[in-house]
């Protein structure tokens, strides 16, 4: 395989980690009582270059185990394009969805290799900004520590306002990152925008307004992508 082929594959697969995309999947064997169509989505990177994918479930919300050993079909929209890829159940594990709350994963390897179908045919489902929407903030430094969750309040042209547990490690005016998730969405939102002001609210949360926001389109930052992707 060709080097372009490579790195193609992976800045692709770290695009749709750090946008937890939605991902369709095949199972291989194929029981007589199981649905072979599941559907979860990438959450993260673990250990030893493993991809973290939620514990998948069947068209009627039921959660399907799925053994070590058995081969999965992948198949996510990514930008203007539908990508399909094979992995291997490596194992099982749980994953730090929110600073309070763990979720169960499959473990699968980083495929090397993948194919572009042809171009999605179906709409891109934006996150709404009408729905309950989880927000997570990084320092344009890509600074890990400097992470902190929060909700979305309210939207406007351009800017948002975001409420924090706490008050953020990062100052007036500095650049950030956000990645902004809603239940159901088929992917989060990446973002970059400044943090224009934060105030206390009295009860120790912290109202963040950001402005200047900018989204950031698949396959226009592979570093930052690279970054989220490992710090999911």
């Amino acid at each position: 395989m060709v080097p372009a082929e490579t790195s193609f594959a992976r800045s692709a697969f770290d695009d749709a980690v750090a946008r937890r995309v939605r991902v369709d999947l095949v199972l291989k064997p194929v029981t007589a009582e199981s649905d072979s169509r599941l559907i979860s989505r990438f959450l993260g990177t673990h250990e030893s270059d493993l991809i973290a994918l939620e514990t998948p479930h069947d068209a009627s919300g039921r959660k399907v185990f799925v053994p070590v050993g058995w081969q999965l079909g992948l198949s996510f929209e990514l930008g203007n394009l539908w990508l399909q890829a094979t992995g291997v159940v490596k194992g099982h594990d749980q994953f730090p969805l929110l600073p309070t709350r763990r979720v169960d994963v499959i473990l699968i390897a980083r495929p090397s290799e993948m194919t572009s179908c042809n171009r999605r045919q179906s709409p891109r489902y934006p996150i709404n900004p009408s729905s309950p929407v989880t927000a997570t903030l990084w320092p344009g430094n890509q600074d890990p520590a400097a992470k902190t969750m929060g909700r979305v309040l309210n939207w406007s042209e351009g800017g948002l306002a975001l409420q924090l547990p706490a008050a953020p490690k990062i100052h007036a005016g500095e650049e950030v990152v956000l990645r902004l998730e809603a239940l159901n969405a088929r992917e989060a939102l990446i973002l970059r925008g400044h943090l224009k002001h934060y105030t206390c609210q009295g009860d120790g949360a912290y109202l963040a307004g950001i402005g200047d926001l900018v989204e950031v389109e698949p396959g226009q930052s592979p570093g930052l992508m690279r970054f989220l992707s490992a710090s999911s």
